[in-house]
């Protein structure tokens, strides 16, 4: 068998780092998509849950009865933050209430900055307020707002902290209350 030689790859004295440059110049691309990926997937954990601190508080306040005072608040506050344990991230929950007036807009009747620090006022789009104010039908709305600021476990890239993830989450959620057209806070 003259033409089927075997050819044994040897490596050559210029081929022997390649393999070993080749894992330096990949490693840190592949480290920076793996954190980055751990970075993205906490974000979108984080977001989930400050919504579903803003649900809870306020289906817990729409569930109360007609009249509700501070240390109520405070407690559905705490309970809103039991979603993030066994962390324990410093949210913010603010519960609104707006009455409509007779032309059908909505008034604020009373806030509760549950933990002492505003995430600002909830957004209530002027555009829909009619259909808003059709739909509850002379009740109160009640808005919850939670926020939280967000630091990323592993801070892979410092500069899209403020570019890619928002460094302040907010979320708000909103319904009427359940028990009575009205909820008056005693305390408030």
């Amino acid at each position: 068998m003259v033409g089927c030689q075997s050819q044994r790859s040897v490596p050559r004295s210029h081929d022997a780092g390649v393999a070993a440059i080749e894992f330096v110049l990949t490693v840190p691309v592949l480290l920076i998509l793996f954190l980055g990926m751990i970075d993205i997937t906490h974000y979108a954990w984080t977001t989930h849950k400050v919504k579903a601190a803003a649900e809870l508080a306020a289906d817990l306040v729409s569930r109360h009865t007609d009249t509700i005072d501070d240390t109520d608040i405070d407690d559905y506050a705490i309970a809103a933050r039991l979603l993030f344990k066994p962390a324990s991230p410093a949210l913010d929950v603010v519960i609104y209430n707006y009455a409509q007036n007779a032309t059908g807009t909505f008034n604020l009747r009373w806030s509760r900055p549950a933990s002492g620090a505003a995430c600002g006022a909830p957004n209530i789009d002027k555009s829909r307020n009619g259909a808003l104010a059709r739909q509850l039908a002379n009740s109160d709305l009640i808005v919850a707002v939670t926020c939280l600021s967000y630091q990323p476990p592993v801070p892979v890239i410092p500069m899209l902290q403020n570019t890619v993830f928002s460094p302040l989450i907010v979320s708000q959620m909103s319904g009427r209350p359940r028990q009575s057209n009205t909820l008056v806070c005693a305390t408030c």
